[in-house]
């Protein structure tokens, strides 16, 4: 019998890719989307490669000159930005270095997919083992679903802003480091979950740090897609026509989606009806 588990990872793939690939569609031309499904492609192996040949050899190699204690109790919250963002650098540069500043976004973000979408299925291969983990049926992971599809388009915003700095050929080390930066700030919080500090118990940390994971990716996904329109990109979520002034739009982020329709601002400062 196939493990909930893995069934449930098979959906939250799918539904990554038809997300994240329906905002690169609308983003980007059609001669570029054989480099993004390049970048993708190429990004799947990543996270499991570098967990297996870089990430564990490292901590086993720090383990013998360090032991288990003291500095080894925080440092391998610096594993995960330090090797993973660097696996990313490695096919930015070799797929879209010398991108034009429009196409920058679209490839961190392909990239970003195709890591996330590996990363998936190394946790759900390592959950399967669990005989715990892998007797739940599918829908008992739920949590895993909306985590797991929020860090596909988070791996994308890591490098971001290195896409953008080799889209305009400067500050690239600096952009490099604001992303493994980025990756920090976001895992650091999980330290909390296991210490459980100021009392708090660990299912409220878990909770903080679920929101604090948002947070990040609305202010980086409204960051982003406000740097790639002001570099003259598309937007993600596709153009509206308004009903009264007859004006072409590009959707905005802050809007009630209602299914088939959307309940947006127009650039007259009016709220419409559109179809989505």
């Amino acid at each position: 019998m196939i493990p909930g588990i893995a069934i449930a990872a098979l959906i939250t793939a799918a539904l990554a890719l038809l997300l994240v690939g329906a905002g690169l569609w609308r983003m980007t031309q059609p001669a570029d989307r054989g480099r993004l499904a390049l970048g993708f492609a190429l990004a799947l192996p990543l996270q499991p490669g570098a967990f297996w040949l870089v990430r564990m050899p490292l901590h086993h190699a720090l383990v013998g000159a360090l032991g288990t204690e003291g500095v080894m109790a925080w440092l391998p919250i610096l594993y995960a930005p330090v090797t993973e963002e660097a696996a990313k650098w490695a096919v930015l540069l070799a797929v879209f270095r010398g991108v034009r500043p429009t196409l920058a976004l679209p490839a961190a973000l392909a990239i970003g997919l195709g890591f996330g979408i590996g990363e998936i299925g190394f946790l759900a291969e390592r959950l399967a083992r669990s005989p715990a983990m892998a007797a739940l049926p599918f829908w008992m992971f739920g949590g895993f679903l909306g985590e797991r599809i929020s860090v596909c388009i988070m791996h994308g915003l890591f490098i971001t802003p290195l896409a953008f700095a080799l889209a305009h050929g400067r500050g690239a080390v600096l952009a490099g480091l604001a992303g493994m930066g980025a990756h920090l700030a976001l895992n650091a919080p999980i330290l909390l979950i296991g210490a459980a500090p100021f009392g708090v118990p660990a299912e409220v940390w878990q909770g903080l740090v679920s929101l604090w994971l948002a947070l990040m990716l609305v202010a980086g996904l409204a960051w982003a897609i406000a740097a790639h329109r002001g570099a003259g990109g598309r937007s993600p979520l596709g153009e509206s026509d308004c009903p009264e002034c007859g004006k072409r739009y590009p959707r905005p982020l802050l809007a009630a989606n209602l299914g088939a329709w959307r309940y947006e601002r127009c650039p007259c400062r009016k709220w419409h009806r559109v179809r989505a």
